[in-house]
């Protein structure tokens, strides 16, 4: 609604986030995937499936792949080095209503994540493959598949 209303640019930081920050492992803090770094291993978290979460499958996987760092005792960095992410003009509303999906979902996907049980002594694939089964339909069997092939590049 504040793009829509005061079309904001955004041309700097706060102290802040000039100086980065490491962020607590409990957090349930999402990032997007616009100049986002990751170990590879946990690639397999990262997974978008854009059919089925719509817009911002990039926050999906982002709580996604926290919930397994937790695990894994790895911390998420925010800050330096940032880059500029500048879009075309768009159809804004359309772009609000395409929000809606994650409006609807996000909590109750957070929700799930932090009450899975997650041994933390299994491969972030396996991790994966627990949690993806809080998915059901085309989102379970495309994240079932893309865990089969990050398998086959990652070895």
């Amino acid at each position: 609604c504040t793009a829509i209303a005061n079309h904001p640019t955004i041309s700097g930081a706060q102290e802040l986030l000039r100086q980065g920050f490491v962020l607590d492992p409990r957090a349930n803090a999402v990032m997007n995937s616009q100049f986002t770094a990751f170990r590879a291993e946990l690639a397999p978290a990262f997974a978008q499936f854009y059919f089925a979460q719509q817009r911002n499958t990039d926050i999906f996987a982002s709580l996604l792949m926290r919930r397994i760092m937790r695990e894994k005792n790895l911390y998420s960095y925010y800050g330096p080095p940032f880059g500029w992410h500048d879009r075309m003009p768009r159809p804004i509303l359309k772009d609000l209503k395409a929000e809606r999906y994650v409006v609807d979902h996000i909590a109750e996907y957070a929700d799930y994540l932090n009450r899975a049980p997650l041994p933390n002594d299994i491969s972030v694939m396996e991790q994966c493959r627990i949690l993806a089964q809080g998915w059901n339909g085309p989102e379970l069997e495309a994240a079932l598949a893309f865990y089969d092939d990050c398998d086959e590049v990652l070895k």
